[in-house]
């Protein structure tokens, strides 16, 4: 299965239907399809072909996607790159990937000058927002020949995407993807999540990270994909209304600000019937005040880029629990396995845990990944025997909820005793007042690391350290209560937007 011949067989039988809208323009299925077709054609006539790397520097835009159809028509590995990296980092990742081609956004364009001088090798620099003096513009690669490519050049086995992980706790690792996992993973995400040939979907995250499988799942289900660069929260709420958007993809702290947004203006949003979200839990609150303001789905996903990304969900009827206990209990999970994953908590000496025992989550699923780019040694020591070791702890409940603890990589060893930051940062979080947190260990000569509590306050709030420590006492262990408390006005975040730990580790070490 190859995601350029399924965008093939929607543009044959929708043509017209609008598959993208961007920057108030729409494109229809067979706009892209055509697109596509003389992207791929350009690519050729540069000696892309097979195994070969296209790299994307840019915001979302409907180009992303006739650039990856191209590329899966013609084997190569579209491979986005995350525009909020240093210069010196996306010098790094495209050094390493060889690509002689380069998609980017006049945005980065001085930033670029730089990444020509430091680069190796020969590289073709394509602007795909605006006509350029120095380089190429996207719209050459329009004029070359709109012709059908022939789905024998390759197989739906081989790399069609390569994403980058977050690099939270080491430098980036390239996760390379078949075509045939993403387009398997994105229809088991459309039955999952109830999505039809009818849905509005609004495209904000950023798309150089696994979250684009939302996107891409959308046009495999001949839907509609409105695309944002990025998330305004009045700009967001107005594209609802003018298109008629009917699925929400964001971050819990997104949907906080759009609730708030709601409470200040007037908006119709009587088409919204899912919202999807994942990273971070969302408190029951937040919750009862969407079902207030919007009364529509909430699906929670829990995965990695490894993975493609999902393996678990939290399923609309689980939002919808009655009574607080269990909606509380409920909205702590990350759900139940996805259509074709497979989940189980291994303990450190290989055996498989029991109901409630805590352990490594082991996973299997339809969009596995094929390796880490150039990494032989990395991807054998995170697979055996078929099953991907994601580094997080967790456990599973007499109902095959899955609960996450926390990362193995985040674990404070404080005196004697295993601390994983999730617990302590979700009782802070329930502090009236609290905005955000991060827990961290920091090095300390009789502890060894103390638990330490990095928090942004709600605006308008009055919070001390001993209002948090006393918040604490009797809501979790007394070893897992922060020894140190610092107020911040914004936590750091890496080029995924996940808090950095490491750089806060540094800042307060």
């Amino acid at each position: 299965m190859r995601f350029g011949d399924l965008i093939a067989s929607r543009a044959s039988c929708l043509c017209d239907k609008t598959a993208v809208i961007y920057n108030d323009k729409e494109y229809s299925y067979a706009e892209i399809d055509a697109n596509a077709n003389s992207v791929a054609a350009f690519l050729r006539a540069n000696g892309i072909g097979v195994g070969n790397h296209v790299v994307y520097i840019a915001y979302n835009s409907e180009m992303y996607f006739e650039i990856l159809t191209a590329c899966s028509r013609i084997g190569a590995v579209f491979t986005p790159i995350s525009w909020r990296m240093c210069a010196e980092s996306i010098i790094e990742l495209v050094d390493a990937t060889d690509a002689k081609v380069l998609f980017v956004s006049k945005s980065f364009l001085e930033q670029l000058e730089t990444l020509k001088h430091s680069i190796s090798g020969e590289r073709k620099i394509i602007v795909i927002d605006d006509v350029d003096e120095d380089n190429a513009a996207y719209s050459g690669c329009l004029a070359y020949p709109n012709e059908e490519i022939s789905s024998a050049d390759r197989s739906g086995e081989g790399c069609l995407m390569q994403i980058y992980t977050s690099g939270t706790t080491s430098i980036p690792k390239g996760v390379m993807l078949s075509d045939n996992a993403i387009c398997s993973h994105a229809l088991g995400h459309l039955t999952d999540i109830c999505q039809t040939g009818n849905s509005v979907y609004m495209c904000v995250l950023p798309l150089f990270h696994a979250s684009s499988s939302g996107a891409i799942a959308t046009l495999i289900a001949g839907a509609t994909v409105v695309v944002l660069e990025r998330f305004r929260p009045k700009v967001y709420l107005k594209t609802i209304e003018r298109y008629k958007a009917t699925a929400l993809s964001l971050t819990p702290s997104m949907f906080s600000a759009l609730l708030d947004e709601i409470d200040e203006g007037s908006y119709d949003l009587t088409s919204v019937k899912s919202v999807i979200y994942g990273a971070e839990p969302i408190l029951a609150k937040y919750i009862r005040k969407a079902n207030e303001k919007l009364g529509c789905d909430f699906y929670q996903l829990f995965g990695m880029s490894e993975m493609g990304p999902v393996i678990t969900l939290l399923r609309a009827e689980d939002h919808r629990v009655k009574d607080d206990a269990l909606l509380e209990k409920r909205l702590k999970s990350v759900g139940k396995v996805a259509l074709g994953a497979k989940i189980k908590i291994v303990a450190p000496d290989g055996s498989e845990c029991p109901v409630g025992r805590q352990g490594e989550i082991y996973a299997q699923g339809l969009g596995q990944m094929m390796c880490y780019y150039n990494a032989p040694d990395k991807t054998a020591s995170v697979f055996s025997d078929g099953w991907y070791h994601t580094g997080d702890v967790g456990y599973l409940d007499e109902d095959n909820y899955l609960y996450l603890v926390g990362r193995m990589s985040d674990m404070i060893i404080s005196g004697g005793e295993n601390v994983y930051p999730k617990s302590v940062e979700e009782c802070i979080l329930a502090l009236d007042g609290v905005e955000n947190v991060a827990v961290v260990g920091l090095k300390d000569d009789h502890l060894g690391e103390a638990v330490t509590a990095v928090i942004v306050k709600a605006p308008g709030a009055e919070l001390d350290k001993a209002t948090v420590r006393n918040w604490c006492k009797g809501k979790i262990a007394g070893f897992m209560k922060p020894r140190k408390v610092f107020f911040v006005n914004e936590l750091p975040v890496n080029s995924t937007g996940k808090i950095d730990k490491r750089k806060l580790t540094e800042m307060f070490n």
